[in-house]
């Protein structure tokens, strides 16, 4: 787990259900004034990158609208594992009450915000999921 700061986004990340289960309440319980938003993705493979090929092209969006988020906040990465442990039915993130069922997905946590790996790439969206806290569901 590390972590740093971008602009208005503090960045932090977690591998694994068990991890993201402590950190999430940790998150929540000390930030209770700031959004949070949290990152499903495919782990790095040994060059860095994401297994999952939406993850990439979520990744370098995500670069360019990080730094310029308006409001205070923290993006949790969460690394839902080895591609063959994803896709297993019976994976702690599908069987969650949040039901992660496809990556990339971002959720804006206590919302109900939540975007798919259908909207990955869609540069609009994302911008408007990070800086328009009125919407509930895009």
């Amino acid at each position: 787990m590390s972590c740093n700061a971008v602009q208005n986004l503090k960045e932090e990340w977690v591998e694994g259900y068990e991890n993201f289960q402590v950190k999430i309440k940790e998150l929540v319980e000390e930030n209770s004034q700031r959004r949070i938003f949290v990152y499903f993705w495919g782990n790095a493979r040994d060059d860095g990158k994401s297994w999952c090929p939406d993850c990439r092209v979520f990744d370098e969006l995500l670069a360019k609208i990080v730094p310029a988020v308006k409001s205070p906040g923290i993006l949790l990465r969460v690394d839902v594992g080895i591609k063959e442990d994803w896709r297993t039915p019976m994976n702690p993130f599908r069987t969650d009450e949040l039901k992660i069922t496809s990556i990339p997905t971002i959720v804006e946590w206590g919302t109900g915000k939540r975007l798919f790996d259908s909207d990955a790439a869609n540069q609009s969206k994302v911008e408007l999921f990070f800086n328009n806290t009125s919407l509930v569901n895009l």
